[in-house]
């Protein structure tokens, strides 16, 4: 894979004044890999490295030995390579972006419990199973909606729930009964989250987190 350097801020703000508003799904759109980060053809940070952190928390909290484990978006290897790492029975990630998939089978090569899911989930959702924990971090899913509606079915009794947060307070968009966990951070420049503080949330029906 050819690296390219990180884009900074006045590039990213060069590409969008020649390339204008998003107008592409993600799926179709070119990115570009760099040591730390993807960025689309706009000049969007899709996932950066400083996120690697509260990735790891956020696995943490959904993910044991043994379990069954559900990934919306497979961005940079951070959050599957630590599910991996707590050795789940089985490990179902989904995956829309073409040249993301092309990392994704390789990184997955050597990791039997891996289950690739080609496409957007809303377009594969036919082929989840129950989970005990899934992690939801898609880039501009137009399903959103409906992935937040559809959770409690695809959790097993006991299951945990846990999702990007794109607030920067204890609170979600979806109206989920969440806790939340709270983290220091210190992002790099970014287009999505530039608070000193993150909030993980948990969604556990029925178990009383």
């Amino acid at each position: 894979m050819v690296k390219a350097r990180k884009l900074q801020p006045h590039v990213r703000a060069a590409m969008r004044k020649l390339f204008g508003v998003k107008s592409k799904r993600f799926r179709d759109r070119s990115l570009t890999f760099t040591d730390s980060a993807i960025v689309d053809e706009y000049g969007y940070a899709v996932m950066m490295d400083w996120e690697r952190d509260i990735m790891r928390k956020h696995v943490e909290l959904v993910t044991f030995e043994g379990a069954d484990v559900l990934e919306i978006g497979f961005g940079m290897a951070i959050s599957a390579t630590c599910i991996q790492a707590m050795k789940p029975r089985s490990h179902t990630i989904a995956e829309c972006h073409p040249d993301v998939l092309v990392r994704l089978r390789e990184w997955a090569k050597d990791r039997p419990s891996v289950k690739i899911l080609e496409g957007e989930w809303f377009e594969r959702r036919g082929d989840f199973e129950r989970y005990d924990g899934i992690w939801y971090d898609p880039y501009e899913d137009p399903h959103e909606r409906d992935f937040f509606a559809g959770v409690d079915g695809w959790l097993k009794p006991g299951g945990k729930f846990t999702f990007y947060n794109q607030l920067a307070k204890p609170r979600n968009k979806h109206g989920l009964d969440c806790t939340y966990v709270e983290v220091p951070v210190n992002p790099d420049p970014n287009d999505y989250h530039n608070a000193k503080r993150y909030y993980i949330p948990l969604y556990a029906p029925g178990t009383g987190a």
